[in-house]
């Protein structure tokens, strides 16, 4: 507020913030100098005032200082960056120990199937030995219905037998037979392979 008595309604103002303007304002009556949206930083106001007979006065200054808000300052930075830091640990660690659980179940998993798989392979071995047990005494049966080496050694003199079973037991037999002076002799294909072949060679030599 400038003051002079003879005509206070002709008092006129400039004014200059140093750190913002530039130069002086233009002449004004008003008594209101607008800076809205200020940085942050040092500011010097100075502001001079004239009588109607155009005599200024010396200016005066006001200095003051807009502190940055807390959102710009180092400690909210670095408080930002902690917590980003400890965020990104924390989301890290709980990453981790997510995909070790889920390896540690695959594990279990791979484990429980591979002894399922084992123990599935155990029963399938016995049983197929088991099996294979009951074929090879069948052949011994099935041997058992041939002619006896002795016997087509003293009747047939020179000779051989090609007789290759395409498993351990066949549906294929011989049959030698000496009647009077006559010799009797035939290479049997029944139909098959393996013991239902060697069923229908049974049947077929029973009936002989």
């Amino acid at each position: 507020t400038g003051v002079y008595l003879k005509a206070p309604e002709k008092v006129k103002y400039k004014f200059k913030l140093e750190g913002h303007d530039n130069d002086w304002s233009h002449t004004t009556e008003n008594r209101v100098a607008s800076y809205p949206n200020l940085p942050n930083g040092e500011y010097t106001f100075r502001v001079c005032a004239s009588n109607a007979e155009g005599m200024w006065s010396a200016p005066i200054s006001y200095q003051f200082t807009i502190k940055p808000p807390f959102w710009k300052t180092g400690w909210f930075y670095f408080i930002c960056a902690v917590c980003l830091g400890s965020g990104f640990y924390v989301f890290m660690k709980w990453k981790v120990n997510s995909l070790q659980r889920q390896n540690q179940i695959l594990e279990d998993k791979v484990e429980a199937r591979t002894f399922e798989v084992v123990q599935q392979k155990k029963i399938i071995e016995e049983k197929n030995n088991d099996i294979t047990s009951s074929i090879r005494y069948a052949k011994r049966i099935q041997d058992a219905l041939l002619p006896a080496k002795k016997y087509m050694d003293e009747n047939m003199g020179d000779y051989f037998v090609l007789f290759k079973q395409k498993d351990i037991v066949s549906g294929d037999f011989y049959w030698v037979n000496k009647k009077d002076d006559k010799l009797f002799f035939a290479a049997i294909d029944c139909t098959g392979h393996g013991v239902p072949g060697a069923f229908v060679s049974l049947v077929a030599h029973g009936n002989i």
